[in-house]
């Protein structure tokens, strides 16, 4: 669970263990925010921009393509 005293506490939160992508992300165009590590709170903007059928040979999910690199561990969020 997000901080009380955290912008995020009055915004849905989801768990993930219990959803699957495409029910939280159903269409080309919806925007959502992802929180990776709530102890550096990285929040990252996501645009679903396509969904194309899997390849058979390909490991999923991967990631296509994104900019910057990913950010550090534990080095206290944007601020650190």
């Amino acid at each position: 669970m997000p901080d009380p005293d955290d912008d995020l506490y009055e915004r849905e939160v989801i768990d993930e263990s219990r959803v699957r992508l495409k029910e939280v992300v159903p269409r080309v165009g919806t925007r959502f925010e992802y929180l990776y590590d709530f102890g550096d709170s990285w929040r990252h903007d996501l645009k679903l921009k396509a969904i194309v059928l899997p390849d058979p040979e390909a490991s999923c999910p991967r990631c296509l393509a994104g900019e910057p690199r990913a950010p550090s561990e534990d080095v206290g969020g944007s601020p650190g």
